[in-house]
């Protein structure tokens, strides 16, 4: 799986390497890629409902083609969490990145169906 792969709403699993982070092993809402830059809501600081809500939430509005990725972090997210997490990756960052949906819908256990992401 490639970059261009990826959907607004996919959950992503990956380690990230970078020397300037805060979190090594990220759960993230994929919202966009543009800038050189993989655009998403680290999800690791969110309780398990919110992750479900959000999840949820956005397949619902971006399905309707409501608000644009980036929109609606701003409009539904932010603000209403303790800690800002919307975040940016650098792709050569990111090692053993997975595709994993079923995180957010089987409380937090990650499936065995992955897809792997070079």
């Amino acid at each position: 799986m490639k970059l261009k792969d990826l959907n607004p709403g996919d959950v992503l699993r990956f380690n990230y390497t970078s020397k300037n982070h805060t979190d090594d092993s990220p759960i993230i809402l994929y919202l966009d890629y543009f800038e050189g830059k993989v655009h998403g809501v680290n999800m690791n600081y969110m309780s398990q409902a919110q992750r479900r809500y959000y999840y949820l939430l956005f397949k619902v509005k971006y399905a309707k083609k409501k608000l644009s990725p980036l929109d609606f972090y701003t409009s539904e997210i932010k603000g209403r969490l303790r800690q800002n997490s919307y975040r940016t990756y650098l792709p050569k960052f990111m090692k053993g990145t997975t595709k994993v949906n079923t995180v957010i819908l089987k409380g937090g256990k990650a499936s065995t169906k992955t897809t792997k992401w070079r």
